[in-house]
């Protein structure tokens, strides 16, 4: 027997039409205006037709009844969690553009390198103004430029934007709306409405404590760091977290012009690994409850290692999927698992 979960990918769906036609709208064009009440209308006019005449045509549409009030309430809900999104993304201050802030916070991402700079993320953020602190509901989004003589910043000097590091600062701050003439989509999964520009000299820091997670993440890293070249170290963590922090350009240019930059990306491979794995080590465990339990446990352990980016939380739900029929004694049905 086939074990499959089609209604649940039918409601996911749903769910997703219901946020896209709302941001649609949302984002003002009549044309989508009228077509969202043209596809409304017509619904309700199928409806009308099949209570007037209940001819066979009109039946199909009863006989799936419950399949169309699912997905129905599905996108309801998708309406109202994008509506829910927008209020919560309400911010309790606005930077005047002319004036420069005292910031202060904790750093909540590793650095990334870029070509003009350095960025990070800057959660429980507060700003000084006139000697007045006002705590800020959101991230803040940092970019240091590189000195204009063209040098990059050191590792050494960089140490004080390490995560968990109370940092202090002064610069111009921008608002950075989630919300504005389109989703912007790095801001929401950062949690950040704000952003400024500045350097690392502006930047004055107050050692911290890390995180659970982060600092996990960089004993992994410092293993890596000692027992392997500075190169293939960072190629290593990328592909074992998908931190590219510390990989190379070059490695990452030659893996993107080669088509193969998907194995430096945390993804099926990585969990599909862990799962064989596993299971290879467990395989004489025949509670298969308890196996099922460790399997999931590591998954989802390994899933917030990984800072639960969208890849890996996919692999490790078609993963947890598939264990599921297993457990079952039934046939996996890979339509719906893909």
């Amino acid at each position: 027997m086939i074990a499959h979960f089609r209604i649940i990918f039918f409601a996911f769906l749903a769910l997703a039409l219901g946020i896209w036609l709302t941001s649609l709208c949302y984002y003002a064009s009549s044309l989508y205006l009228i077509i969202l009440v043209s596809c409304i209308g017509l619904m309700l006019i199928i409806a009308l037709f099949y209570l007037l005449f209940k001819n066979k045509f009109f039946s199909f549409f009863w006989n799936i009844k419950w399949h169309l009030v699912l997905i129905a309430v599905f996108i309801g809900l998708g309406v109202g969690l994008f509506h829910i999104a927008v209020a919560q993304h309400q911010v309790n201050f606005i930077p005047e553009k002319k004036v420069t802030y005292g910031i202060s916070g904790v750093v909540d991402t590793n650095y990334i390198e870029k070509e003009k700079g350095v960025y990070f993320i800057l959660s429980d953020a507060k700003v000084i103004n006139n000697g007045i602190d006002q705590d800020l509901n959101f991230n803040v989004f940092v970019y240091m430029y590189y000195p204009e003589d063209g040098g990059r910043y050191s590792e050494q000097e960089l140490e004080k934007i390490l995560p968990g590091n109370f940092v202090y600062m002064t610069s111009k701050i921008v608002y950075t709306p989630v919300f504005d003439d389109e989703i912007n989509t790095f801001a929401y999964s950062s949690g950040f409405q704000y952003s400024c520009f500045t350097n690392l000299d502006n930047v004055v820091a107050i050692d911290g404590k890390m995180g659970f997670w982060d600092s996990i993440r960089e004993h992994i890293r410092g293993m890596y760091k000692e027992n392997m070249d500075e190169i293939y170290a960072g190629l290593a963590f990328s592909i074992l977290v998908g931190d590219k922090t510390e990989l190379d350009p070059n490695i990452s240019n030659n893996f993107a012009i080669s088509g193969i930059i998907h194995v430096i990306a945390v993804s099926g491979l990585n969990t599909a690994f862990i799962v064989m794995l596993l299971m290879f080590f467990l395989k004489k465990l025949r509670i298969k409850w308890l196996k099922l339990g460790i399997v999931l446990t590591v998954l989802v352990f390994y899933a917030i290692l990984c800072d639960l980016t969208p890849s890996v939380v996919r692999a490790s739900l078609m993963s947890i999927f598939l264990l599921i029929t297993h457990l079952f004694g039934k046939q996996g049905d890979n339509l719906t698992s893909i």
